[in-house]
């Protein structure tokens, strides 16, 4: 058993290492344009409607942490996410979570799950209408580490809209 969790342990960091060191290299060799503008819609949800800039890159890194499930006692990982925006209306998604740590009877590491995708924009939003867009998922790999919910689906499609709470007292 020791020997097959060190064996997890040096495929999650090496996994680490091939995906996280690369940015900074790219990020170092990259030219700065006069042009580039902060786009203050982002970070808001990990998908929203609207798409990158063509030709953008993107990368997040985050945290979850949970507690008290039926699987688990405590579970802590980290999620990747990379996007890419091909043209105007379609961008290429992954969703990785290369390592998480959880306690069951024993407490361990394990490789969770890996998703690949895509989001299509169906309507551009103006000032007034919003944009409206759609995303599928595909579960590539589904990791020894138990779910955080009830499971994750294999094949996902989520419609994707803006909604704007009513105001109260204008």
């Amino acid at each position: 058993m020791g020997f097959a969790k060190g064996l997890v342990t040096r495929k999650s960091a090496l996994f680490l290492m091939v995906w996280c060191g690369p940015q900074r290299v790219v990020y170092a060799q990259a030219q700065l344009s006069s042009d580039i503008e902060a786009n203050p819609g982002r970070p808001t949800i990990s998908t929203p409607a609207t798409l990158t800039p063509v030709g953008y890159l993107q990368f997040e890194t985050g945290f979850a942490g949970a507690q008290s499930s039926p699987e688990f006692k405590s579970r802590c990982s980290l999620i990747n996410v990379m996007k890419l925006t091909v043209s105007p209306r379609v961008e290429l998604l992954t969703s990785i979570e290369p390592i998480a740590h959880f306690t069951t009877s024993s407490t361990r590491d394990a490789t969770a799950d890996y998703f690949v995708g895509a989001q299509a924009v169906l309507v551009r939003g103006t000032d007034s209408k919003p944009t409206v867009s759609l995303s599928y998922f595909r579960r590539l790999f589904d990791g020894a580490a138990p779910e955080p919910d009830f499971g994750s689906p294999t094949n996902s499609f989520l419609l994707r809209a803006p909604v704007k709470p009513a105001r109260c007292c204008e």
